[in-house]
């Protein structure tokens, strides 16, 4: 697959995590039950309520038309593709899309790898409430908004999680969202031209019991418009989160048309976050949207910022409460948008510096390479 003039490596399955679902390094666990295009929806769905915990239904590789129909999903299977399964026709924005995996926990939706799996046009995942489930290796289509919850995989309530190695192409916002997560892993994936990819919102009262362990780390950003990723975004009260880690993603090219506040790479604003970690990020603007006096980084309470190239952007970072210390990341400006630093908003204390200024544009490096899956 070529995107933008780079060359995607798909990798094959490598090693089982055993945190992320059910994987096996052999194909899907279990005994397996074959569903084929031509079945009905209703067979599918008879076919799905057979399999029992630990085994899987298997989409041979076709194009699939869900006429309308959302496919009801069970705990503790998986459903796997060894192959291109195209899934069109499904409910979009406003429903429970394609499967419908909500409370359902111990699950998996998954291709052998990201060039041979499910292809959701047009259509999404639900996980609303759902634990313990990973969905990986598969592309999602050109996807209306769903409001606040995630257009392409609606994961309010959604805890022990993990979204690894997909690509989402013209997905509208948000892509991923977006109320009360803990435990979120969102790694290896390729978001195109997708609006506000990731959002997530935790209690405005603080709630220690939620917003815990969110990592987001080798995903590539391209053609962005509005934020990369908001967390903690609400105008009032104090989010907590606790752990969220963003590092080693790639941000470029951004396409944005909200304006300049609206444009945000890194935004991790929860008013009661702790031990936040923005490290070691390719953060450049690109040549769209010069002038627009936007940050690269948004951190609140205390963390490190450390590491991340930021390139052509209004502020490296700005900071909110107290306790955070920004250091050793490498700046680049050209001049085509004014560069006023790290600043923080009057509110809080914390350390800035040292920085390196660079004089000279940065090489891009290549994108973070997804890991076997």
């Amino acid at each position: 697959m070529v995107w933008n003039g780079r060359r995607t490596e798909f990798l094959m399955i490598g090693c089982a995590r055993a945190a992320i679902g059910h994987l096996s390094v052999n194909g899907p666990p279990g005994s397996r039950t074959f569903v084929y295009p031509a079945d009905s929806m209703a067979t599918i769905q008879s076919k799905l309520n057979s399999v029992t915990a630990g085994n899987s239904l298997v989409f041979t590789p076709g194009i699939y038309n869900f006429a309308s129909t959302t496919i009801t999903g069970k705990s503790g299977i998986t459903i796997w593709s060894p192959g291109v399964a195209t899934i069109n026709s499904a409910p979009a924005a406003g429903t429970a899309g394609a499967f419908d995996f909500s409370s359902k926990s111990n699950w998996t939706i998954r291709g052998a790898t990201t060039s041979s799996g499910f292809i959701f046009n047009t259509t999404l995942i639900n996980a609303t409430s759902a634990s313990n489930f990973s969905i990986g290796n598969n592309i999602f289509n050109t996807i209306a908004s769903n409001g606040f919850d995630g257009s392409a995989i609606r994961m309010n309530f959604a805890t022990f999680g993990t979204v690894i190695n997909n690509d989402f192409n013209t997905c509208l916002g948000n892509v991923l969202g977006m109320y009360n997560w803990d435990n979120i892993t969102i790694d290896g994936n390729h978001f195109n031209a997708c609006y506000q990819p990731i959002s997530s919102q935790e209690p405005t009262t603080p709630n220690t019991s939620l917003g815990r362990n969110i990592i987001v780390q080798r995903n590539v950003f391209l053609l962005t418009n509005r934020a990369c990723m908001e967390f903690g975004p609400s105008g009032t009260g104090s989010e907590y989160y606790s752990g969220l880690t963003v590092t080693n993603n790639f941000f470029d090219n951004f396409n944005n048309t909200s304006g300049a506040s609206s444009m945000l790479p890194i935004s991790c604003v929860g008013q009661s976050a702790t031990n936040t970690t923005i490290t070691n990020n390719w953060i450049s603007r690109g040549p769209i949207n010069a002038g627009l006096l936007s940050p690269a980084i948004e951190i609140a309470g205390d963390g490190v910022v450390s590491g991340n190239y930021i390139v052509n952007w209004g502020y490296g970072a700005l900071t909110y409460q107290s306790g955070w210390n920004c250091h050793d990341n490498f700046i680049y400006s050209d001049g085509t948008t004014t560069y006023l630093g790290f600043v923080n908003n009057g509110a809080g204390t914390g350390t800035f510096g040292p920085e390196t200024t660079l004089g000279s544009l940065p090489a891009t490096p290549a994108w973070p390479t997804r890991i076997a899956w």
